[in-house]
């Protein structure tokens, strides 16, 4: 219909100008989708083509006339990036260099470093995407020595964080020396120093999602610590700029820290930025943005069942849920015999029920330590805040092709299989297997009740679809061999219900998990 009205102008008589121009092509702009508008993209071109002519016309009697802007061709850049047609955006770009009416200003190679970005490398193959990587970064470096030269030739133009963030992001995606230049950036044009550097002056402030785009950079290539040191270096200068999203890469970081260490290091520190957080979350008065989510305790437990550290792991179960983790120790239950679940003060607006990741790990911990008594009173948390065990919602579809950073149900069943497969071993450990009796106590008889539960769930859940493990897990799952282990009163045995070594579990999908 727009279409067809600028050419009744033309036909009529009328010459459209750049208002009519640019009224159209906010139009198209709000489609996100060209799959199905390949003629209305062509009619696109030809449109910004009829712009191009009446530009040059302006120019040849009036260059300084205000019909004289980049705007439509702004939009059309945008236009072919969403619909993947890259060559001709840059060629787009190319001509107005040469011998375009208009040269580019900085809006524009932002639009391209913009589309750039957006070329997605998820279903590719692991060749065909470190390939689109390392172009798309090279033409990335190419925009941004022609931005840089922009700014010089144009002292009242200035980057800003959109277009910084823009470019670390599309860096990411190359070459180890891609990643280090990114890094060069992040210390040159934000202010941001690595250790031992002296740090320089921000060029460009530093806004939250840039700074989130950074942690997520320094996690994309395993630079853990210097993931971490950013973190620092900003909670101490910007405290008002970290959101939770920020907390949450650099409990990541320290959760990949201790897949890698075998000491206690890690678990505390994790500990420590989780508690700011829910501190500076209270103290502003409980804002969204601020919230601590299931991810960041399911983090700081993935520190602790690797070292088995029990006092971190409760301390983490208490902040979340409001229980006493000692009203579960033996001497506490065993005073309150009929009530399973002690009372608590649960925390106020926010979730405070542990999910299977939680759980999973929580488990893990316990049985790490190889302590009966800080297995029981697992075990008697676990009864508490998970009395009712069915295998997650949806599990029926799975699709364990998806990324696995954000595919939840996916994750959900995993944990849920990890904490079963878990919980029979506990099981086994504080319930004796002793042939001459014929009879356990109270609180065992609850606990091979679980167990059976535990199996049945492990069983059917081992028949259907193998979920991929999550980026974070270490230790997984048993394989369908160890069921009938399970059915004589076995454990799955270790590390053989695994895609560790399968195609799911590869290089190339850990490091792109977060872009």
């Amino acid at each position: 219909m727009r279409i067809l009205m600028h050419k009744q102008m033309k036909r009529r008589g009328f010459v459209p100008d750049l208002r009519v121009y640019t009224t159209l092509f906010s139009c198209f702009i709000t489609i996100r989708d060209w799959g199905s508008y390949g003629k209305l993209l062509e009619q696109v071109g030809q449109l910004h083509s009829h712009y191009l002519e009446y530009a040059n016309t302006i120019k040849k009697t009036n260059p300084d006339s205000p019909e004289l802007s980049t705007l439509p061709t702004r939009a059309y850049i945008r236009i072919l990036g969403r619909a993947g047609k890259h060559e001709e955006m840059w060629d787009v770009l190319n001509f107005m260099e040469e011998t375009g009416p208009l040269p580019p200003d900085l809006i524009t190679y932002h639009l391209v470093l913009e589309a750039v970005g957006q070329r997605q490398l998820l279903g590719l193959s692991p060749d065909a995407r470190l390939a689109l990587g390392a172009e798309s970064a090279s033409q990335g470096k190419l925009l941004w020595r022609q931005m840089l030269k922009y700014v010089e030739n144009n002292p009242s133009a200035q980057l800003d964080s959109y277009t910084v963030s823009a470019m670390l992001g599309i860096l990411a995606r190359g070459t180890p020396t891609d990643v280090l230049y990114a890094f060069d950036i992040i210390r040159d044009y934000l202010g941001l120093s690595k250790p031992g550097e002296t740090a320089k002056p921000a060029v460009v402030q530093l806004e939250s999602f840039t700074f989130h785009r950074i942690l997520e950079l320094g996690i994309y290539a395993r630079k853990y610590r210097l993931t971490i040191h950013y973190y620092d270096q900003v909670v101490e200068t910007q405290p008002a700029l970290v959101d939770n999203r920020h907390v949450e890469c650099v409990l990541r970081a320290h959760a990949s820290l201790a897949a890698l260490n075998s000491d206690d290091y890690e678990a505390p520190r994790a500990l420590d930025k989780l508690l700011w957080l829910l501190k500076e979350w209270a103290v502003a008065g409980k804002p969204k943005h601020l919230e601590p989510k299931s991810e960041h305790f399911d983090s700081v437990l993935c520190c602790c069942h690797r070292t088995a550290s029990w006092s971190v792991a409760t301390h983490t179960f208490e902040a979340l849920t409001g229980y006493r983790a000692a009203d579960f120790a033996d001497d506490e239950a065993a005073a309150r015999a009929q009530r399973p679940c002690p009372p608590r003060d649960p925390p106020s607006k926010r979730n405070h029920n542990p999910d299977y990741a939680f759980l999973s790990h929580f488990v893990r911990t316990a049985l790490h330590t190889g302590d009966p008594a800080i297995m029981r009173q697992c075990l008697r948390i676990v009864q508490c805040v998970q009395p009712r065990w069915e295998l997650p919602e949806d599990y029926r579809n799975l699709d364990p092709s998806a990324n696995t950073r954000f595919n939840v149900h996916n994750n959900a069943r995993f944990y849920f299989m990890r904490m079963a497969s878990d919980v029979i071993k506990l099981i086994d450990v504080v319930v004796p297997k002793d042939v001459e009796r014929d009879r356990y106590s109270e609180q065992e008889g609850k606990w091979m009740k679980l167990r059976r539960t535990a199996v049945n769930l492990y069983k059917e859940g081992s028949s259907l679809r193998k979920p991929v493990t999550p980026f974070l897990a270490e230790d997984l799952l048993g394989s369908r061999g160890d069921l009938a282990t399970l059915d004589r009163g076995g454990v799955p045995a270790p590390g053989t219900y695994s895609d560790a070594n399968g195609e799911s579990d590869t290089v190339e999908r850990k490091q792109h998990i977060w872009f």
